[in-house]
């Protein structure tokens, strides 16, 4: 979530900006891990980018827990 930078919060932290890859992911909730493969033994690779020692963000639009559904958007910290 996004917070006011002096929010005050005891486990809040600063996320560096910078360079990232965004995959959308519409499916069932139990093909998350495969896809994430795919993109980091197969994709990245591939792509000329790199992958950066900063953190990666999965973003949730929508979880649909009875039918094991999810949309979210997979943010890869790339440079």
């Amino acid at each position: 979530m996004t917070a006011e930078q002096n929010c005050g919060g005891d486990n809040v932290m600063w996320i560096r900006g910078g360079k990232f890859i965004v995959y959308r992911f519409d499916g069932e909730i139990k093909d998350i891990f495969e896809i994430l493969q795919g993109i980091f033994s197969i994709w990245l690779p591939q792509s000329g980018y790199q992958m950066t020692q900063r953190y990666g963000l999965n973003i949730y639009h929508h979880i649909d827990r009875n039918n094991h559904h999810v949309i979210m958007d997979l943010c890869i910290p790339v440079s």
